[in-house]
């Protein structure tokens, strides 16, 4: 009789011990989309991130070129046209992105979203690329470049947002539609707006 305390002891840590094992054993079983899901804030977090960052880096790479508008009239004309395609191209990315949260297509497959995401990068590239060589290159040597955290490279760009832009549209339908509501906030200010404020 003294004994039966200990032996129900020893049967319920057993039990407890075999239920956690056969815990693990079903969670391994399950699907990594299950097992590691990504939170509904990090889904939106993560891509207006993204959008925050590339329009405050052509914004600000805007204003340095604007600051050199008066010494060479050819480049002037050149750099402008470069920041409005890029501006136009991603404000066509954000219009593939809202269409993209709202039909089944994922956007990592879809010819159109590829196609837009490809085409703003490249502008924005473009233009980030002229700034640097015409006007940030030319800096006295040592001059700390006043823009930071620029994606510099196409293909790890196109990386970056197509990441960010599918994971953002593997989430909740709710959680799409408030991305949506925000996406227009991120389109670039056009040059003579940044000119005017500078």
């Amino acid at each position: 009789m003294g004994q039966e305390p200990w032996r129900f002891r020893h049967t319920t840590i057993l039990s407890h011990w075999l239920g956690c094992v056969l815990l693990s054993l079903l969670l391994v079983g399950l699907p990594m989309s299950v097992r590691s899901q990504t939170p509904p804030e990090f889904k939106m977090v993560e891509i207006v991130r993204i959008l925050a960052r590339e329009k405050s880096v052509a914004e600000q790479f805007a204003h340095l070129f604007s600051d050199q508008l008066h010494s060479n009239a050819t480049r002037n004309v050149r750099g402008i046209q470069l920041y409005s395609l890029a501006k136009a191209e991603f404000d066509g990315l954000i219009e593939q992105m809202k269409f993209a949260f709202q039909i089944r297509e994922p956007p990592d497959t879809s010819p159109g979203f590829q196609a837009a995401l490809q085409s703003a990068v490249n502008a924005r590239v473009n233009f980030t690329d002229f700034v640097n060589d015409n006007v940030l290159a030319k800096q006295p040597p040592g001059t700390r470049s006043p823009v930071t955290d620029v994606i510099k490279g196409a293909s790890e760009l196109i990386k970056v947002i197509s990441d960010a832009v599918l994971i953002a549209w593997n989430s909740t339908e709710t959680t799409k539609r408030e991305i949506i509501t925000q996406l227009d906030t991120y389109k670039w200010r056009s040059f003579d707006d940044i000119a005017e404020k500078k």
